[in-house]
């Protein structure tokens, strides 16, 4: 079984047809910058801080997926579990 360093939940908002895309990617990304990962790993300049910048100016779902794929990699290597339902 694998164990993860790091848990981030966000399947409160993942699919939540009452919030607007804005809406959801700003409470997503708020929710990753008060992670315990985001504040171990995401020093300004790292990948996992640029990659998480580059979420919170995502203009639609196609730029966000761009940036979500490249966490879910990040994730990967850091052990950190991101809940999306």
């Amino acid at each position: 079984m694998p164990h993860w360093e790091y848990r981030v939940n966000v399947a409160d908002v993942w699919r939540n047809p009452e919030m607007t895309f804005e809406q959801r990617r700003d409470s997503i990304v708020a929710t990753l910058r008060r992670n315990r990962w985001f504040k171990i790993e995401g020093d300004e300049g790292s990948e996992l801080h640029e990659v998480v910048e580059g979420l919170s100016h995502a203009d639609d779902a196609t730029d966000f997926d761009h940036f979500w794929d490249q966490l879910y990699d990040l994730a990967d290597l850091d052990r950190a579990w991101i809940a999306t339902f």
